[in-house]
């Protein structure tokens, strides 16, 4: 997910944009997890959809990442009344999936993120790629997710 800066400690926002990358093998790997019956979903902090250039929308996004089709499930600023760290957007996920909280992991890269997933009943993965070591270690002292990753070839350790 992504962070809304004013729920952030100073150094701990950082949002995918036009030059957001995938770590290597990303896309074979979901497609890996979804030919398994994995499902994937997006619970992001932002709008589904391009509302303005400085709001461009997650759907946008996944679409320049080339994995806009991976995902059954995204939710957005427009499906929900509260935001993260509230749960309100991941339950709604699992709500649309049809899986209980402790069938699913969070993955995330906030405090904010961390926070719902821990609201929600799910386990928190905290995904470190391309985040500086510094503000790794600032979000490791405001919350503890159940896991770190740091490629998302650790998270197939994880999501059997």
């Amino acid at each position: 997910g992504v962070a809304d800066p004013a729920e952030e400690p100073a150094g701990t926002h950082r949002r995918a944009g036009p030059t957001a990358t995938l770590p290597r093998n990303s896309r074979s790997r979901l497609d890996d997890r979804r030919s398994r019956g994995s499902m994937a979903a997006v619970a992001a902090v932002a709008t589904r959809v391009l509302r303005s250039l400085c709001d461009r929308g997650a759907v946008t996004e996944l679409a320049e990442l080339g994995i806009d089709d991976m995902f059954s499930v995204m939710v957005g600023f427009e499906d929900v009344t509260q935001r993260k760290p509230h749960p309100e957007g991941i339950n709604l996920a699992l709500s649309r999936l049809e899986l209980a909280p402790h069938q699913a992991v969070m993955v995330g890269d906030s405090v904010s993120d961390i926070k719902a997933a821990r609201a929600a009943g799910c386990p928190a993965c905290y995904a470190t790629w391309g985040i500086p070591h510094e503000e790794r270690d600032n979000l490791l002292g405001h919350v503890y997710p159940d896991f770190i990753i740091d490629s998302p070839d650790d998270l197939l350790r994880i999501v059997k």
